[in-house]
C-alpha cells in the first residue's frame, strides 16, 4: 500500500492560499500518494539548523551545513530567521545545483518560523554533501541568523 502524500493526506488537492479555491497538490501531483517512498526503508523527520555570523556589509559570506547520519535528505521546508536584512544563494553543495540565480532577499523566499518556505518540488540532498548559503549583510550591521532546513533522512531501500 502507498504512503498518503504529506502535504495532502491522500486528498489530491490543497486550498490555495487565500482559502478561496483550490490547486492540485504540488508535492504529489494530485495523486494523493508519496511515490518516493518506494524506493526508501524508513523515513526519521528531521531539521538541519545552521547559525551564521555575519560581519557588516559583508558580501557572499559562506556557510555549510553537513548532510550526515549516513541518509539522503529530502528537504520540504526552510526558513530563516536574523537579526538584520541580508540576502543569500542557497545550492546543493553536492551537486553544485543553486536554487536561485541570483542572491535572493530574505523576505522574498526564506519564509520564517511561523510560515516556512515550501519547496514545491522536494530536493533530495544526498548523504555525506551539503546545503551551501552564500550570505550578503545589507543592513549596515553586524548580523546573526538561523537557517532550518526541514524534512525527512531517508535510508535507500537495501
Amino acid at each position: 500500500m502507498q504512503k498518503l502524500c504529506d502535504l495532502c493526506h491522500g486528498g489530491k488537492a490543497i486550498a490555495t492560499p487565500d482559502n478561496k479555491a483550490w490547486q492540485k497538490c504540488p508535492l504529489c501531483g494530485g495523486s494523493g500518494e508519496d511515490s518516493a517512498l518506494d524506493q526508501y526503508t524508513y523515513v526519521i523527520p528531521f531539521v538541519y539548523g545552521a547559525n551564521a555570523y555575519i560581519p557588516a556589509n559583508q558580501q557572499n559570506a559562506p556557510l555549510s551545513v553537513q548532510i550526515g547520519m549516513g541518509l539522503d535528505f529530502e528537504c520540504y521546508f526552510w526558513n530563516v530567521q536574523a537579526s538584520g536584512v541580508f540576502s543569500a544563494t542557497v545550492s546543493d553543495g553536492g551537486r553544485q545545483y543553486a536554487f536561485s540565480n541570483a542572491p535572493v532577499h530574505q523576505n522574498c523566499g526564506f519564509g520564517d518560523a511561523q510560515n516556512p518556505a515550501l519547496m514545491v518540488l522536494r530536493h533530495i540532498f544526498r548523504k555525506n554533501s551539503s546545503i551551501a548559503i552564500s550570505f550578503n549583510e545589507l543592513s549596515g550591521a553586524n548580523n546573526y541568523g538561523q537557517f532550518a532546513f526541514i524534512g525527512k533522512n531517508r535510508k535507500p531501500a537495501a
